[in-house]
């Protein structure tokens, strides 16, 4: 991949993480990072502000205002007033992420999404010092996260749903997480989960690719201007 990496032999590992399981073969560091999610919304709301941008939020897209084959604006569920606002605007950027594909269905266009919830538990106890990754190709219950508030998080996986709106964290995901967590970090067995929250991933969903390919799908970014489609001033 072109990064960075310097193998660790175990013995020295395990110094620096007591925790790990102690029949570890061999090790990599790479530099990776934990993402405080919170802060850099709200960083990048405040730097928006800060350059001129006007922010609505608890706001619900409910429509699109389109007048002919353009879209011109949306109309918007205000949640604290209850009522119903209309924000004009000569481009809309679609980048609701789960929900991209059902904004763009009300501008009669389709976007081919993949909602895919991963699971993730808290640990009341950090039970590592860095973020370790399990090797071997991306699967469930692969990742240890050291983050605030002496607390950890193990992920995660990648279920296909329907609907973002409506999703319930099976407890066989949370039993799975604690079955694969636990071959990098026995502890987690005995601490388990203090709480447990999914995220749902927009992921693209490629021709020919099944239903069910959470876990297989790209992880990439992409762009579509919508005037291809026959609808102008609409991007997603």
């Amino acid at each position: 991949a072109g990064i960075p990496f310097a193998e660790i032999p175990p013995e020295d590992l395990l110094k620096q993480e007591p925790n790990l399981n102690k029949s570890i073969k061999s090790a990599i560091w790479v530099p990776d990072k934990v993402m405080f999610a919170h802060d850099l919304i709200f960083s990048a709301i405040l730097t928006a502000s800060a350059n001129g941008a006007v922010v609505f939020p608890y706001r619900e897209v409910k429509d699109l205002i389109k007048e002919g084959q353009e879209v011109r604006g949306v109309r918007v569920l205000n949640k604290i007033t209850g009522k119903t606002e209309e924000l004009k605007s000569d481009i809309i950027v679609n980048a609701a992420g789960p929900w991209s594909a059902k904004i763009a269905r009300m501008a009669g266009v389709d976007v081919e999404i993949m909602p895919t919830a991963g699971a993730m538990g808290v640990t009341e106890k950090q039970l590592v010092h860095h973020i370790v990754n399990r090797m071997r190709l991306p699967s469930d219950g692969d990742i240890i996260i050291p983050y605030t508030y002496n607390v950890s998080i193990t992920g995660t996986t990648a279920t296909v749903i329907k609907d973002p709106d409506n999703f319930k964290i099976p407890k066989e995901d949370l039993k799975l997480l604690i079955e694969e967590g636990s071959m990098m970090v026995p502890k987690l067995k005995e601490f388990g989960f203090v709480r447990h929250y999914a995220s749902i991933r927009p992921l693209l969903k490629v021709r020919g690719q099944a239903a069910e390919a959470g876990r297989e799908a790209s992880r990439t970014f992409e762009i579509f201007d919508h005037e291809k489609d026959g609808i102008r001033g609409f991007v997603t």
